[in-house]
């Protein structure tokens, strides 16, 4: 405001900009990924997790994955320096006891943000103590290129495994999953089946066929690191699919509180006059070993759960 009793200063009109808005479309990245220092992550009984063996597997499961040759360990044992024992699918497997301790990861224990943050740590770790972290929160249109990004980095970075953290994601598109399993698979592996309401085949989807989605080569993995796979009741639709043909490829080992949700459907949408809709059951989705997913759920190799913390605290590890 100007002295009382004198005007107001004349607007000097050149001063005056016209300012256009503009709106734009942001793509949110779905994943969130950094490296882990191993020794920093302690052991399961340190940091309160209790292991038990994995439920049994309902009728339908997958048969039991043959052992592999001696001069090829599986992802587990390479994994693992303090490994625990279970018998989900009849037998026993070492389950890295590295993988358990990361589910309950405080914030404090990982290198935050991109991983050039800290060259120097970076430089001064050695590969056998860093795992690459990646948790995926859905599979949206560009969860696979940023995956593709994630793990270039990480291995540029030294790490020696990784951990895909699916628990809690609900899925998205199929695609995107066959995407993602491009980066870990070699070859023409395949990846699921599709069955009718009466469970009679329908089609057979592998990587580099004809009923590939995502083009007709094969797929050169990024990486052939160790993979552990976190799932829990929360993880459903392209997150079993994913964690299904991860695991009866033999890629990854499953680790989780229990088996994931169930929902391997696929669905036919009318639109009826009123304005609702009608959804109707046309096919299903089955694992490559023959797992049906729906209602069912894939079990993990290994349960892990966290104890319950006392003084009203919140069980969730990253809260």
């Amino acid at each position: 405001p100007g002295v009382p009793g004198r005007p107001e200063p004349p607007l000097d009109l050149e001063s005056v900009k016209e300012v256009k808005l503009r709106r734009e479309k942001v793509a949110l990245s779905p994943l969130y990924y950094t490296a882990l220092r191993v020794p920093e992550l302690g052991t399961p009984s340190k940091l309160g997790i209790s292991v038990a063996a994995a439920q049994p597997a309902p009728s339908l499961s997958a048969a039991p994955t043959p052992a592999p040759a001696a001069a090829t360990p599986t992802p587990a044992d390479m994994m693992s320096s303090e490994s625990f024992t279970s018998s989900s699918n009849g037998g026993s497997i070492a389950a890295p006891a590295a993988a358990a301790a990361v589910t309950v990861t405080q914030p404090s224990t990982v290198d935050h943000g991109r991983l050039g943050s800290n060259s120097a740590a970076t430089a001064a770790a050695a590969p056998t103590d860093r795992l690459g972290y990646l948790r995926l929160s859905s599979f949206s249109s560009n969860a696979a290129d940023d995956m593709h990004r994630a793990i270039a980095e990480l291995e540029r970075s030294g790490v020696s495994g990784y951990i895909l953290d699916l628990r809690d994601n609900p899925g998205g598109l199929v695609k995107s999953g066959i995407d993602i399993a491009r980066l870990l698979l070699d070859g023409h592996p395949t990846l699921f089946a599709i069955t009718g309401r009466d469970g009679e085949p329908l089609q057979e989807v592998t990587l580099g066929s004809d009923s590939d989605p995502t083009g007709p080569t094969g797929s050169q993995a990024l990486t052939h690191r160790p993979l552990v796979v976190l799932v829990n009741k929360g993880s459903a639709s392209a997150s079993e699919i994913l964690s299904g043909a991860l695991h009866d490829n033999n890629r990854a080992v499953i680790v989780g509180d229990s088996h994931t949700y169930g929902k391997g459907r696929i669905q036919s949408v009318y639109e009826l006059n009123d304005g609702s809709a009608l959804f109707v059951t046309v096919a299903q989705y089955i694992t490559p070993a023959g797992t049906q997913i729906d209602k069912k759920g894939i079990f993990p190799d290994s349960s892990c759960s966290v104890s319950p913390s006392g003084g009203g605290a919140s069980d969730d590890p990253f809260k």
